[in-house]
């Protein structure tokens, strides 16, 4: 039986709708279950009152001689000012 010999039997119109939208109900349960989900996460919020400037660096007691210990001062300030924006 060859290809030109079968007959074409006609498109049944209620069944293709029927199958997309079948199609798109459970493509859109499978979405559902798919999606990734949100998880919002609570940060504090920051505070509405601007925050007092920083005390001053040049109040040290000492000032350093050799250049580590001129490193090691400026470290110390930076991780002092950093903790203060931190509020920590």
């Amino acid at each position: 039986m060859n290809l030109n010999q079968q007959k074409q039997a006609p498109i049944d119109a209620g069944g293709v709708v029927f199958g997309v939208i079948l199609g798109m109900l459970v493509g859109g349960v499978v979405a559902l279950f798919k999606a990734p989900r949100l998880r919002v996460r609570h940060q504090p919020r920051k505070p509405i009152i601007p925050a007092p400037d920083p005390p001053a660096v040049k109040a040290l007691p000492t000032l350093p001689t050799d250049p580590v210990e001129e490193s090691r001062t400026q470290a110390i300030a930076a991780a002092r000012r950093r903790r203060f924006e931190l509020g920590v």
